[in-house]
């Protein structure tokens, strides 16, 4: 039994029955509030520790931001220069997909499919020339990849009318 609980009991049974009332109820009180203060306690912890995380991933979004920046200042700045030199160029993946046009590669070749360019993008030359795919292509792709070096290599797609032929 605990020691108030024992104390009021023999306070009720000496006669002094409201006096043993009182002192119980301000040891409830008592108990309360030091439940009370623990319980802000802890919230003022953990009120701090969320603040500092909050801080850390401003932080980090902040940083995040940045690079995203960067990034497309790159993209931008990658896109001028393919668009700007004369030539029809592209970019694809280890898996043949194309993953850059330049907008004259895109107005000779792939615009007279109807196709958009950003349709395009992610599509593999045998999703995109269809019926005029070349196996070769994709073998001339390989060969380039192994090698980690130039190779030439003479391709060519008929597009609507036209044959075209270019240096790979």
């Amino acid at each position: 039994m605990s020691e108030e609980i024992f104390q009021f009991v023999q306070m009720v049974l000496g006669g002094g029955f409201i006096v043993a009332f009182m002192k119980y109820l301000q040891g409830i009180r008592n108990s309360s509030v030091t439940e009370l203060s623990n319980a802000v306690d802890m919230y003022k912890d953990r009120l701090t520790t969320v603040e500092k995380e909050n801080n850390t991933l401003s932080s980090e979004l902040d940083d995040l931001k940045s690079k995203q920046l960067e990034i497309q200042t790159h993209i931008i700045t990658l896109e001028s220069l393919f668009n700007d030199i004369p030539l029809a160029q592209w970019v694809k993946d280890r898996d043949g997909k194309y993953m850059y046009m330049s907008d004259r590669f895109h107005k000779l070749y792939v615009k007279p499919m109807g196709i958009s360019k950003l349709d395009a993008m992610g599509m593999t030359d045998e999703e995109l020339w269809a019926e005029n795919y070349d196996p070769r292509t994709l073998e001339n792709d390989i060969k380039v990849m192994k090698q980690k070096d130039y190779e030439y290599f003479i391709e060519g797609k008929i597009v609507g009318d036209l044959d075209h032929r270019w240096k790979v």
